[in-house]
């Protein structure tokens, strides 16, 4: 039988039954001189996605990760379409214009696609889509777990500034229109399909933050397989997509770790590189453990250098879903 590690097990148990065991409480961290310790808000439940500025070492926004369904790329030159991952979204395409077209969500062999976490438009679930191609967009998932249902989509125009679209029933019923308008100030415009369709606004300006503390749906590959995967929901940490870049260090000592010693890094500007695995979960202590080794070395937007480390991932009340990280700035 397929395996996957005690850590993601537990991960999509909590998607679904929300019911572990807290762990006990801690006093809480106390970072050393000249060190920030900060808490991110995300809570037992992973219902909230929070947006982090390094500078002025605040939580800009935060918005319940159900508030969207898709999102459409700001950048110039570029017509890209995002799911809201933080569900588990995903997207099957038809191969048909017909909105009657009959589709078997329950089918097991039915083609689904994911975004991929590390952000690029290429890899996104809706690349290359085509104009008037009726799509069916899996809402994903709730914080309970139950499914939030289906649409089906089709897109019927895109300019260099918007995206128009129908979208429908999963029986291809009460039709109705909506679009997206590029803002240069902002990363990504979103829509969300709630209450007869709407342009929602859950992410600041990106001006204001590098950090996104989420649940994000990703690959998580089978114990010893580089190949064979499932798609699962993690909580981790994405990065800004507008100029923000990351390296990590996991041998040298996170007070000793100098700006001189930046110059022997690559620094990435994947999404997810920071992601979810500075952490593991013992499934038989029932407890997550941070790995503290893990130093991870932060240009922001402004070109600034930061160096930040996770050192628990609950709260005072032992309470998980609370990413606790100390930061200082080189």
């Amino acid at each position: 039988m397929k395996r996957i590690s005690s850590i993601y097990i537990l991960v999509l148990a909590l998607v679904f039954s929300g019911c572990f065991k807290e762990d006990d409480p801690v006093p809480p961290y106390v970072s050393p001189p000249g060190v920030i310790t900060a808490q991110a808000e995300t809570k037992p439940d992973y219902s909230m996605q929070t947006y982090y500025d390094l500078a002025t070492n605040s939580f800009v926004s935060s918005n319940h990760r159900e508030d969207w369904d898709i999102s459409f790329l700001c950048r110039v030159g570029i017509s890209a379409i995002y799911l809201n991952s933080a569900k588990r979204m995903r997207v099957h395409d038809t191969q048909s214009e017909d909105w009657q077209v009959a589709v078997t969500v329950s089918n097991p062999t039915l083609e689904w696609k994911f975004d991929e976490s590390t952000g690029e438009p290429e890899n996104t679930a809706f690349y290359g889509f085509q104009l008037n191609r009726i799509y069916v967009l899996d809402l994903g998932l709730s914080t309970l777990g139950s499914s939030l249902g289906y649409r089906k989509i089709r897109f019927t125009q895109v300019t260099e500034q918007t995206l128009s679209f129908e979208f429908a029933d999963l029986s291809g019923n009460n039709v109705q229109a909506g679009s997206l308008t590029k803002n240069s100030d902002y990363n990504f415009v979103y829509f969300s399909f709630k209450n007869g369709g709407q342009s929602v606004f859950p992410e600041p300006a990106k001006n204001t933050y590098d950090l996104y503390f989420t649940h994000y749906t990703t690959r998580v590959f089978y114990e010893g397989s580089t190949t064979e995967f499932e798609w699962y929901l993690v909580n981790g940490t994405l990065l800004n997509p507008d100029g923000v870049a990351v390296a990590v260090d996991s041998t040298d000592n996170f007070s000793g770790i100098t700006y001189a010693d930046l110059s022997g890094f690559t620094f990435s500007t994947q999404r997810d590189f920071i992601g979810y695995d500075w952490k593991s979960y013992d499934i038989d202590a029932g407890v997550y453990t941070v790995l503290l080794q893990n130093t991870y070395l932060i240009r922001d937007r402004s070109g600034e250098f930061w160096k930040m480390r996770f050192v628990s991932f609950t709260n005072d009340l032992g309470e998980r879903g609370y990413p606790t990280f100390e930061v200082a700035k080189f």
